[in-house]
């Protein structure tokens, strides 16, 4: 019979697994349907963050379902504790990894679209500084006790003195929670100087501050972690509820990440003619066909196309300009997509911008 711990698994992978690869889809699809651009390096990251992600939430099942995890009355035979040491050793490596994909797909998809050249060099620098504290932690994790690594899942073997598990728990989940505070907010200082209406402003600031709710899942994964390490006579068990509970907060970190990762570049499709407004407006004029609403819904379509026209003459008139203004804002022009539009009102000011966003 399956475990509470292993119960609440379950429901935990299925609730956020299942959205995660609806959102990821959703992304490609943009990408390749919608834009008709080819995919980043971001798009590529997110993709195997999934698939380590999925990895996760299986093998975690299994285990939780297989090997008591959570249950402090279960009593293991040596076989089962030897499957739960290298389980949870092939969990935690992975969900390092994927975690740290999650976060450099991030900083690609913000080097796409800051091209200031001091937001380019931080983003590089970041991401150097995510790549080597999730290689020195799973580096920590593998020698934690000695060589060969095949101690890891031998239970008579001891831990090192200065590598406990349960210190190099809470030395990744403060160091993890750190770099996603940073990574989610990096943005947020650029919206702040774009010229832009408040409105504008406050929209951009709310789609990329949605990842800040994940950091929730980090806190309680670090509160958890704590409290693992603090009950010594069972710091190295896998089948006692501290561990479980720590367990779940894991396998929510992966999901939430990509799920917030991946809204960010959904702007095309929500503007799309499968967005929500052009949906409500054909849904609108089918219920109410001979009403004033219908009419207004043309009258915005209408103004759209003048917007549009307006927006290609200047374009053009934009191509004409002498081949030797080599401007990071000509650079920045050349590489406009839908998903990238640029956001400054005023005609006066297109030469002060040097970022392009998604709204």
């Amino acid at each position: 019979m399956a475990t509470r711990a292993a119960r609440e698994s379950l429901k935990v992978t299925v609730t956020l697994g299942v959205p995660a690869i609806t959102f990821v889809a959703l992304r490609f699809y943009c990408r390749l349907k919608i834009q008709k651009i080819p995919l980043g390096g971001d798009d590529w990251c997110i993709l195997v963050a999934l698939l380590l992600s999925t990895a996760i939430a299986i093998v975690a099942d299994f285990a939780a379902v297989n090997a008591g995890v959570g249950d402090g009355s279960f009593t293991p035979t040596l076989d089962q504790i030897v499957f739960a040491l290298k389980t949870v050793l092939a969990l935690e490596i992975t969900q390092i990894t994927c975690m740290g994909l999650v976060k450099i797909s991030l900083l690609l998809y913000y080097k796409r679209i800051l091209v200031w050249n001091l937001f380019q060099t931080i983003i590089n620098v970041l991401i150097g500084i995510v790549a080597l504290f999730n290689a020195a932690i799973i580096m920590l994790i593998l020698f934690s006790k000695g060589t060969p690594i095949s101690k890891q899942w031998d239970p008579s073997v001891r831990y090192t003195a200065t590598l406990q598990p349960s210190a190099t728990l809470v030395y990744f989940c403060v160091g993890n929670m750190t770099l996603d505070v940073v990574t989610l907010m990096l943005p947020i200082t650029v919206v702040r100087s774009l010229h832009m209406s408040a409105n504008k402003k406050l929209l951009l600031s709310v789609t990329f501050s949605l990842g800040s709710l994940c950091i929730v899942a980090s806190i309680m994964r670090l509160y958890y972690a704590v409290e693992y390490v603090r009950e010594k006579s069972i710091s190295h068990s896998y089948f006692e509820k501290q561990f479980s509970h720590d367990m779940i907060w894991a396998l929510v970190e992966s999901p939430a990440f990509i799920i917030a990762g991946c809204l960010i570049t959904l702007g095309p499709l929500f503007r799309s003619k499968y967005g929500p407004a052009n949906l409500l407006r054909s849904l609108r004029s089918v219920i109410f066909p001979n009403t004033g609403l219908n009419t207004s819904s043309k009258g915005r379509g209408s103004s759209r196309t003048n917007e549009s026209d307006e927006t290609a003459t200047i374009s053009k008139l934009r191509n004409e300009r002498p081949s030797s203004t080599d401007t990071i804002v000509d650079k920045i022009e050349d590489r406009l997509t839908w998903e990238l539009r640029e956001l400054d009102e005023t005609g006066s000011d297109r030469r002060q911008r040097n970022t392009q966003s998604l709204v």
